[in-house]
């Protein structure tokens, strides 16, 4: 994906100066999100033909959640890297106001479960099938055989009551012609809940060490920006209804 993301990116880089510093606004039930762009990425928008597609059918695999923006970071693509990240919630929860039973026990879920999937048979055939879906869908890797997935590491690395972040390093294998080659990447993902909603995020890169470091920092720095932002839209929300309340009382 990288040479014709790249491409394409360079050619619209010029109208998306300005993408970094403006909130994206989703709406998750009847609540309205304010999601700023994470630092240093751009949005994929649907000007992006060929990008916005690839996204696209890559969130249509995992069917249990809704998907609404999808980041790329630019200049590691100018590096010949790649390095994006997604904003999502679970299809359960879109109309749920999550109560803090709901959140200690989604906690709980996350803590227990993770234990178990490095040998969970079920999970692997999942990620395979998305690895090997990704292969299918993307340009530059046609005609690549899919040979398996591992998971190799599943690590926790943030956690306080309203949210819990995962580090996760798994490695793919496929044969190009008569060559074999193994990929190493890092994800971070997890949840949290602002204003009652459940929020989901998850940031990848190539699995070096300054791949997992902006993973890291990456995703916990823009859960706080997305709290920071949508704590302020609420306050302003009851300024409002305040400032109504005393219009009408008049």
């Amino acid at each position: 994906m990288k040479k014709w993301l790249l491409s394409l990116l360079i050619l619209i880089q010029p109208a998306l100066a300005n993408e970094e510093s403006e909130l994206y606004t989703i709406t998750i039930g009847e609540t309205t999100f304010n999601i700023p762009t994470p630092k240093g990425m751009i949005r994929i928008t649907p000007e992006m033909i060929e990008p916005y597609l690839y996204a696209e059918q890559m969130n249509a695999q995992d069917s249990g959640n809704q998907y609404y923006a999808n980041y790329v970071d630019l200049n590691a693509l100018i590096q010949g890297k790649e390095q994006n990240c997604s904003i999502s919630t679970s299809k359960k929860a879109i109309h749920l106001q999550m109560s803090a039973a709901q959140i200690k026990e989604l906690k709980h879920i996350f803590k227990t479960q993770f234990s178990s999937l490095l040998n969970s048979s079920e999970f692997i055939e999942e990620i395979e099938e998305i690895e090997q879906n990704r292969i299918n869908m993307n340009p530059e890797t046609t005609g690549m055989q899919f040979l398996g997935t591992k998971i190799i590491s599943i690590d926790k690395i943030f956690e306080d009551d309203n949210s819990y972040f995962f580090l996760v390093k798994k490695s793919t294998t496929v044969r190009e012609l008569d060559k074999i080659q193994t990929e190493y990447e890092v994800s971070t993902g997890g949840m949290f809940v602002v204003n009652n909603k459940l929020l989901n995020l998850a940031c990848f890169a190539e699995a070096d060490e300054q791949g997992e470091q902006w993973v890291k920092e990456t995703l916990l720095d823009w859960q706080k920006n997305i709290v920071q932002s949508n704590q302020q839209n609420l306050l302003e929300k009851a300024w409002q209804r305040l400032l109504g309340s005393i219009a009408k009382g008049n």
